[in-house]
């Protein structure tokens, strides 16, 4: 059991029903078991994890050295990773041993013992269905509905850390709940060709969802074809 943030990972990897704008066809999660705080990476092969781990480790090491006031009594590596028997695993398993974190698999046909992960999987996914049907979002947007979906989780009170969010345990901080509306730039989708740009001053209609216009409907490419 973990004693301290950062200490203990258990992850697991999803299929995204759609093929992103971006490419992306998975997502992993990788859930503290202290804090119960979500990272969640998405990737376009699965041979990625190694790549996204690295990432992970970065993020780890910052809050651990940095960012928590008593860091002399922390050791700022990651002990312990816990995943199924996924192959794209194995090699994660073998590299990590050089930063001294144990890999631990489950046994086979025993998705009970990676339920932390499992079920953050199905949480994410069926928040991000719920972002999407309520928008009436492109199924292409299911990579930014997942980021999306994560984001909230991590913001909502859980009774597995006594009615606390993983916000506030992970960063020490209350969450800043205005910087759902607070950003430095904009990624929007512009529907009637399907590109991506980024802008820094835009004007919202909170009042319409787009997807609801038959013009941009029939429009839109047919979402099969990412897949």
């Amino acid at each position: 059991m973990a004693t301290r943030p950062g200490e203990v990972f258990h992850t697991d990897i999803g299929v995204l029903p759609i093929a992103s704008f971006s490419g992306y066809r998975y997502f992993i999660v990788f859930v503290d078991e202290y804090t119960r705080y979500v990272f969640t990476f998405l990737m376009r092969k699965r041979d990625e994890v190694y790549h996204v781990y690295e990432d992970l480790r970065r993020k780890v090491r910052y809050k651990i050295k940095y960012i928590y006031t008593v860091v002399s009594e922390y050791d700022d590596e990651i002990k312990r990773v816990q995943s199924d028997n996924g192959k794209e695993y194995e090699k994660l398993a073998r590299i990590i041993v050089k930063y001294g974190t144990r890999f631990r698999f489950t046994q086979a046909y025993t998705p009970q013992q990676n339920g932390m992960a499992e079920r953050r999987i199905r949480m994410v996914m069926e928040k991000a269905l719920c972002l999407l049907f309520e928008g009436h979002l492109s199924g292409a947007l299911w990579g930014e509905a997942v980021m999306t979906s994560t984001y909230l989780i991590n913001l909502t009170p859980s009774a597995a850390i006594d009615m606390r969010s993983p916000y506030l345990l992970w960063h020490n901080c209350l969450p800043r709940i205005n910087k759902l509306q607070d950003r430095s730039g904009y990624m929007l989708l512009r529907l009637l060709d399907c590109e991506v740009i980024h802008s820094r001053d835009v004007k919202f209609n909170e009042d319409e969802f787009p997807r609801l216009a038959d013009r941009v409907l029939s429009a839109l490419p047919d979402e099969r074809q990412r897949t």
